[in-house]
């Protein structure tokens, strides 16, 4: 029986002229993906793609602060679709090349009550993203090896006014495998970011800007494949034309994954970031030098339901703070999301 693991990615939130969201909107992508299958040859079949349907509840989708002048409700059901599809042009025992394309829609059940100037339905959420990519499988030092390259481009679209974006993402990837049980990776990542907003202080909060990173990664398999441990480290910074934003980050995360019995599977991750602002934050109502340091810790766990070779359903929990560690309550930011998926793989 296959199994396909299901990677939850949060809906990333915005900067609001009102203090909304100051936490993370300007987060990329933290996970690696580490593929266990780097010397398989692909399938006959050219192409793959799934479709999956989610339901839950988040608890603060606009990521409002302990502080906060936001007039709305904070927490909101969510349901969505996310269709994943990839076709290769080119697959042979060393070579594979092709494109991908991820659409998602997610989109909030609150709207605004008849005083309020807020609401979570102002974040539903449509993305975008093609992606070319090339992988190249050989031997290094008697070791399996794959090398990779990808190109994509995300475009986001909020329903709130004026925070449409486009990313431009680079990504240069080697695995290799010493042991049969033991994964390695190094990452490399690199993009560009455009959103389509007006401020009145473009110096201090323009988010238009540039990001690179590098990550660390492995992944030890045990019990037949049936558990695995993964572990990342990933260092970057974020160059913004709005000093606001400008910062250095390191993360770290951990991530096991077992068979629990049956068609049933249990994930569980940890993942901790800290952030190192160039310039703090300065807004008038924020004493200088605002925020400087901000760290991040999020918990998810999944229950994983092998119902067939083509259908899983999921079931998801995440809880994330984020500690600004300057005593300021504008940036202590709580958010849960709970709730459950099913994914068909075609």
């Amino acid at each position: 029986m296959k199994m396909h693991f299901l990677t939850l990615t949060g809906v990333g939130a915005a900067l609001l002229s009102s203090g909304v969201a100051f936490a993370d909107f300007e987060a990329p992508p933290r996970q690696v993906t580490i593929d266990a299958r780097i010397l398989e040859i692909p399938e006959q079949r050219p192409w793959d793609a799934s479709v999956r349907l989610f339901y839950g509840k988040d608890s603060n989708v606009a990521l409002v602060p302990e502080f906060s002048v936001y007039n709305g409700d904070k927490s909101s059901h969510f349901f969505g679709a996310t269709l994943n599809a990839e076709y290769r042009v080119l697959q042979t025992t060393d070579w594979t090349a092709g494109a991908s394309l991820v659409v998602d829609r997610v989109e909030y059940s609150e709207g605004k009550g008849a005083s309020q100037t807020d609401s979570p339905d102002e974040y539903n959420l449509n993305t975008f993203t093609p992606t070319v990519f090339v992988k190249r499988r050989l031997s290094i030092a008697g070791m399996p090896t794959q090398l990779s390259a990808s190109y994509g481009r995300r475009k986001e679209r909020l329903e709130l006014s004026g925070l449409d974006s486009t990313t431009s993402l680079l990504n240069f990837g080697i695995q290799l495998k010493p042991h049969s049980n033991l994964v390695l990776g190094l990452n490399l990542d690199r993009a560009n970011s455009n959103f389509k907003e007006s401020r009145l202080a473009p110096l201090l909060d323009s988010r238009d800007g540039h990001y690179k990173s590098y990550a660390l990664s492995a992944k030890y398999f045990s019990n037949d494949k049936q558990r695995n441990i993964a572990l990342t480290y990933r260092n970057g910074e974020n160059n913004t034309d709005g000093s606001n934003f400008e910062y250095n980050f390191h993360s770290w995360g951990v991530r096991a994954e077992t068979h629990v019995t049956g068609p049933f599977w249990l994930a569980a991750g940890y993942y901790m970031e800290d952030r190192s602002y160039h310039n703090g934050f300065t807004a008038g109502f924020v004493p200088s030098p605002g925020r400087t340091q901000q760290d991040t810790n999020e918990l998810e766990i999944q229950i994983l339901w092998q119902i067939s070779n083509d259908i899983v359903a999921d079931f998801f929990y995440t809880d994330v703070e984020y500690d600004p560690n300057s005593g300021q309550p504008i940036f202590e930011i709580d958010r849960e999301i709970l709730g459950f998926g099913v994914t068909y793989n075609f």
